[in-house]
């Protein structure tokens, strides 16, 4: 599903209660990246299935195109990430927190990353 040059690579996973637990990678990790950020959040009533199984809790895939039903428009990515964090909605793990074993295990994934859109970036293809 995966192929090329990008990789999937997200900092998050789920509880055993099944609530998302976002992770820091890095220090200030969650700042960095969502701050100031704006998006939507789309919903929609009905989806025919995509034929291939999404491993994500609440998420789903179509294979052809989806009316939408509504939308949320979300002003700060990281503000809502803290809201939902104080309300029990999600979990964060900042990088302080992550045992040395954590860290060091994600390492060499994000490294990997970092080289690969440095390589991107420095070329012209977009």
């Amino acid at each position: 599903m995966y192929e090329g040059i990008y990789q999937k690579w997200g900092p998050y996973g789920f509880n055993r209660d099944g609530r998302q637990r976002l992770e820091e990678y890095y220090p200030n990790a969650l700042i960095s990246t969502y701050q100031g950020v704006s998006g939507y959040i789309y919903r929609a009533e009905t989806i025919s299935e995509a034929g291939f199984a999404v491993p994500i809790p609440d998420a789903a895939a179509s294979s052809v195109p989806v009316d939408v039903a509504g939308s949320e428009f979300i002003p700060d990515a990281y503000e809502a990430i803290l809201q939902a964090e104080r309300e029990g909605l999600l979990s964060v793990v900042r990088y302080e927190e992550l045992s040395d074993r954590k860290r060091n295990g994600m390492k060499r994934p994000f490294e990997k990353s970092m080289r690969t859109l440095r390589s991107i970036r420095s070329t012209d293809i977009f």
